[in-house]
């Protein structure tokens, strides 16, 4: 479970950073895409980490999404306050109300495409081992 989590935070601050250096969305955009490269990002890292199991790699996926959305998301609201432009309403249209269902099922797929790709790959090479020291040599 040790490295499910080290990808994960290594998923989440990847797609921070990334997302920090992506272009705004333009208004007429109606689609939420910015699930994209959480998505592509979770693939990544599952991949590198070599995790091969589901769960492993659900929670690697879940943790690349949430903290990363949890974080852009505030960055965002901190940048509105400190403009002083607190967003007064927000409309709620069908894509408000499908994005989080979006995100889940995306993190799901993430998790389940990451661990099959991450199965195909071929085991890392393995060094020969050193042969042992005699004991009789060992305390000298």
């Amino acid at each position: 479970m040790d490295r499910c989590i080290r990808a994960g935070i290594f998923g989440f601050v990847l797609a921070v950073i990334v997302d920090i250096f992506l272009p705004p969305e333009p208004s007429y955009v109606n689609f939420y895409l910015n699930f994209v490269p959480q998505f592509l990002i979770s693939l990544l890292v599952i991949y590198t980490f070599r995790l091969k199991a589901f769960k492993d790699g659900l929670v690697a996926a879940f943790m690349t999404y949430v903290l990363s959305y949890g974080i852009i998301e505030t960055l965002g609201y901190a940048l509105l306050y400190s403009e002083n432009n607190i967003k007064q309403s927000i409309t709620i249209d069908a894509g408000v109300i499908a994005v989080p269902i979006i995100w889940a099922s995306t993190a799901m797929l993430a998790g389940y495409v990451g661990v099959w790709i991450a199965r195909t790959r071929q085991p890392p090479p393995t060094r020969e081992q050193q042969p042992t020291i005699p004991r009789e040599l060992q305390n000298v």
